[in-house]
């Protein structure tokens, strides 16, 4: 989740690193890449370095328990490097602890921090630990490319590849919805998949996370890439797990708001070339990884799916508004017009 103060977080991202001098050994450029990817000096080994801080999610009590606070922490740096296709190796902790935490508090955060890096195979090397009146949750990962002839960035598809996703989308759209509105909900508990994340490097031909939800990770690509796409029809049905979509029905709420919110699941948007599709699925059936193809990269610089007979070309520049404003406009009229995009999408 972003906090969108600026036009553009590409804009922006840009106007705050005019005045950095790029080191020679960098191999990326500013917003390219989920991580930032570099050579060290004088050997061939590449690493990747990401970090990322959890307080908004904290402010707007989207992630209120301690325990989960801990595994996002991690989970959200992990999903940087995988993007990028590295394997995450270490990570460095900035904690800013609520002044008035209990020592349960304390230890709950730490146990989720200790069990995801359990599960990612990361270790913690060190970190910081500050109090304050409000809590804060950071983190820098490190990993290793092992790839030195394919760097996966942002940037890189054409016209015809196929888009794609590692996992079902929605979730933390959902979850956030239930927590804004003071619903019960199951525990949130996303894990990016690894060893799928290897087997996308290998064949994607652009890739980022969905950590700020679908929509937002597919503009990004989009207007990196100047290109748009086309999405499947049946989108919705293929991604969005059948609990949500019920939910939805049964709150007469648009589905697509699971898509289109700001708060993501932590999947891989990924885009294959059409001839390395048939193989990619193959060695994907191979290790039980199910992605699932959701549209087709096109030339025109739209977002669209079909509705009906007609195209509906999705208003990115809207959407773009509404999140950088969230903030200020208040949840329930950022959901409202959210919603009034794509009203006309049944």
């Amino acid at each position: 989740m972003s906090g969108y103060i600026q036009s553009s977080e590409i804009q922006f991202n840009e106007m705050l690193t005019k005045y950095f001098v790029k080191s020679p050994l960098q191999l990326n450029k500013v917003n390219e890449s989920d991580a930032e990817i570099f050579r060290l000096p004088n050997c061939e080994t590449i690493l990747a370095a990401t970090t990322d801080i959890i307080q908004e999610e904290i402010e707007f009590g989207i992630y209120d328990d301690p325990y989960l606070i801990g595994w996002m922490v991690v989970t959200i740096n992990i999903s940087d490097l995988l993007a990028v296709g590295s394997k995450p190796l270490f990570i460095l902790l900035n904690e800013t602890f609520p002044s008035n935490s209990s020592q349960e508090y304390i230890d709950a955060v730490q146990k989720g921090i200790a069990e995801a890096c359990d599960v990612y195979a990361v270790s913690v090397l060190g970190g910081d630990t500050n109090f304050s009146e409000k809590g804060a949750f950071g983190a820098t990962a490190i990993g290793i490319i092992a790839d030195k002839q394919k760097i996966l960035t942002r940037k890189g598809c054409n016209e015809g590849d196929y888009i794609i996703v590692s996992g079902p989308l929605g979730i933390g759209n959902f979850h956030a919805l239930l927590k804004i509105t003071g619903q019960a909900c199951d525990a949130f508990k996303p894990k990016p998949n690894c060893k799928s994340a290897n087997l996308i490097s290998r064949f994607a031909s652009s890739c980022i996370d969905t950590s700020d939800g679908f929509v937002a990770a597919l503009m990004t690509i989009a207007e990196l890439n100047d290109i748009g796409a086309n999405l499947n029809t049946d989108i919705i049905e293929s991604v969005i797990p059948d609990f949500i979509l019920e939910y939805c029905i049964v709150r007469k709420i648009h589905p697509w708001l699971m898509l289109a919110g700001i708060v993501g699941e932590y999947e891989l948007l990924f885009t294959i070339r059409s001839n390395d599709i048939d193989i990619f699925l193959k060695e994907s059936e191979s290790i039980s990884f199910k992605p699932q193809i959701i549209g087709r990269v096109k030339k025109e610089n739209t977002i669209s799916i079909k509705s009906g007979n007609n195209d509906f070309n999705i208003d990115c520049e809207k959407i773009k508004t509404l999140h950088r404003n969230l903030i200020h406009t208040g949840f329930d009229l950022y959901v409202n017009e959210l919603a009034r995009i794509f009203e006309c999408l049944n």
